[in-house]
């Protein structure tokens, strides 16, 4: 019994299967991916947003042949995230001004539509990362877990913060831990809660060998 894996390099979309070998033979395999059409809103007055971030992640963070994949919303709300794998999903919609939503989401053969994402207004969370020997800003990169240990936001396929070090994280109200990172520093997991504003002091980190 052998696992499958296939990657289609012109949109990124892994598929898997499963095949048992009894001897020579043809192995054709069928590709699937699907679709998922929803709408993002305001969770008060339910009137649509647009320009909102989209993303899904695999629910299992060491599944490396399902990538993340995004979308935006237009000016009614409205979103579609194209060839996605089979699979269990990590949600989430996130726009300035607004806290972001997280849910799960299962994706199977058929696309999946009418998914609502509703955000409500926060001012979210704002890390400032420096240097502790002497304050100075630094360019971090931070990855936001929620109380369920799912990521709910990464910058580390950004550049990376700003020149004054602050980080803005559009989080929904509650308990979250990060984990915070800067080349030549040592990592450090921090808790806050949304929304608040926290400094984060770095030390200089060693080389293991």
């Amino acid at each position: 019994d052998y696992n499958v894996m296939v990657v289609d390099l012109q949109r990124f979309s892994p598929y898997s299967t499963t095949y048992q070998v009894h001897g020579s033979a043809t192995f054709d395999i069928e590709f699937t991916t699907s679709s998922i059409r929803g709408r993002v809103a305001d969770a008060s007055s339910g009137e649509a947003i647009a320009d909102a971030s989209v993303q899904i992640r695999p629910v299992d963070s060491t599944d490396s042949f399902r990538f993340n994949r995004a979308g935006m919303s237009d000016s009614g709300g409205n979103f579609t995230i194209e060839f996605v794998p089979a699979g269990t999903y990590v949600i989430s919609a996130a726009k300035d001004g607004f806290g972001n939503s997280v849910s799960e989401l299962r994706v199977g053969d058929a696309p999946v539509d009418g998914v609502e994402v509703k955000l409500a207004r926060n001012d979210g969370v704002t890390l400032k990362v420096v240097d502790a020997r002497d304050g100075r800003a630094l360019r971090a990169f931070i990855a936001v877990y929620d109380g369920q240990n799912r990521l709910v936001h990464d910058t580390r396929m950004s550049f990376g913060g700003s020149d004054t070090g602050e980080v803005r994280l559009p989080l929904g109200p509650g308990a979250f831990y990060a984990t915070v990172s800067a080349s030549g520093y040592a990592s450090r997991t921090v808790s806050f809660t949304s929304p608040s504003r926290q400094t984060v002091a770095m030390s200089s980190g060693g080389t293991l060998v």
